[in-house]
């Protein structure tokens, strides 16, 4: 998806499991081929302190990037307000 919209610069954003941790090692690297620039790779897993969450939110808020690829296992987001 990321190279048929021709974006170029991307965060990524992934659950810190098995799953996620796989999933973008194998993203990241295909993006590399591709010559996709990837500005921040940040895991989070919902039983991670809230400041973790925090902290991952304050990476893409000062990020350049306007894209986010996101891998997250089913039940792994949760709502910050």
């Amino acid at each position: 998806m990321v190279k048929h919209f021709g974006w170029t610069w991307i965060g990524a954003v992934r659950s810190d499991s098995d799953y996620g941790n796989n999933g973008m090692a194998s993203f990241l690297k295909a993006a590399e081929q591709e010559g996709i620039c990837v500005e921040y790779s940040e895991a989070y897993y919902r039983t991670q302190p809230r400041s973790k969450l925090k902290r991952v939110a304050d990476v893409i808020r000062r990020s350049m990037a306007r894209v986010i690829v996101a891998f997250l296992a089913s039940g792994a987001c949760v709502c910050v307000q």
